[in-house]
C-alpha cells in the first residue's frame, strides 16, 4: 500500500486562509520547537506545514488563539501548571477537530505525531 503525497500546497492554503479570516499574523520558524503564538497581539510564529506535524503544530498555534477555553484559561491562570497543560491541550484538540479532512486520519496512525505532541507537552514542563 502506498502513502499518498503530503497535501502541502492545500495545508498552506489552508493555513493562510485561517490567517486571513481571523486576522492573524504568521511569522514562519524553521521548527516546530521555535513555535508560539500571541493570543492578545494575534500572532503566530509556526513552521511551514511540509508534513503532518508542523501541519498540526502550526494549527495548534492557531488554536491558541481561536479556541475559546484555551483563550480563557490563559487568562485565567496563566501561571498555574495545571491550567498551562489545559490550555495545551485544548489547543491542541482544537489541532485535530480543524485539521483538513485527510490529515485527521494520517495524524492518528502515525506514532511520530504523537511522540512530537508529548515533546510539546513536556517542553512546557520544562519551561513554563
Amino acid at each position: 500500500m502506498t502513502k499518498t503525497p503530503w497535501p502541502r500546497k492545500r495545508t498552506r492554503e489552508h493555513i493562510d486562509r485561517l490567517a486571513s479570516d481571523h486576522g492573524i499574523a504568521i511569522t514562519w520558524v524553521r521548527d516546530w520547537f521555535d513555535a508560539e503564538s500571541y493570543p492578545d497581539t494575534k500572532i503566530v510564529f509556526i513552521p511551514k506545514p511540509s508534513c503532518i506535524f508542523h501541519y498540526l503544530v502550526a494549527l495548534h498555534e492557531f488554536g491558541h488563539i481561536l479556541d475559546k477555553d484555551s483563550r480563557r484559561l490563559r487568562k485565567s491562570s496563566p501561571y498555574s501548571m495545571s491550567s498551562v497543560l489545559a490550555c495545551e491541550g485544548h489547543a491542541w484538540g482544537w489541532a485535530m477537530d480543524h485539521a483538513i479532512p485527510e490529515a485527521r486520519p494520517r495524524a492518528s496512525g502515525d506514532e511520530k505525531v504523537w511522540q512530537g505532541v508529548a515533546r510539546s507537552f513536556a517542553s512546557h514542563l520544562i519551561y513554563p
